[in-house]
């Protein structure tokens, strides 16, 4: 019984201070009221976990589709990268003027004058 008096006390000489507490803090707009759900708001990961993860075909087409996507843009970079490191020297990127013989620009001459 004493204790429930000293928390009384306690509680009332809080209670007291308050409104002096209160009158020195400036006034702020309400924050408006949000509806409780009783669950804390879904995070990335679970949103993931119920879109991806909660069913197994959901699960395996996304393994798929991210061996797809990832193939495709290494693909891409490692095929940009060794065109560049290899310009002028396949096929593709040869300049084949260089290499013309005189001996093809004479039968092209003789070939002119008939």
């Amino acid at each position: 019984m004493q204790a429930t008096r000293a928390i009384t006390r306690v509680g009332l000489a809080a209670r007291a201070a308050a409104p002096v507490a209160r009158a020195a803090a400036p006034a702020r707009a309400a924050a408006p009221a949000r509806a409780y759900t009783g669950r804390a708001p879904e995070g990335a990961l679970e949103q993931m976990y119920h879109i991806v993860l909660k069913k197994n075909f959901n699960f395996i087409m996304f393994i798929i589709a991210g061996a797809v996507v990832t193939e495709t843009v290494t693909g891409g970079i490692g095929n940009t990268l060794w065109s560049a490191l290899n310009h002028g020297k396949t096929y593709e990127t040869v300049d084949w003027s260089k290499f013309r013989s005189p001996l093809e620009d004479e039968e092209d001459e003789d070939e002119d004058d008939e």
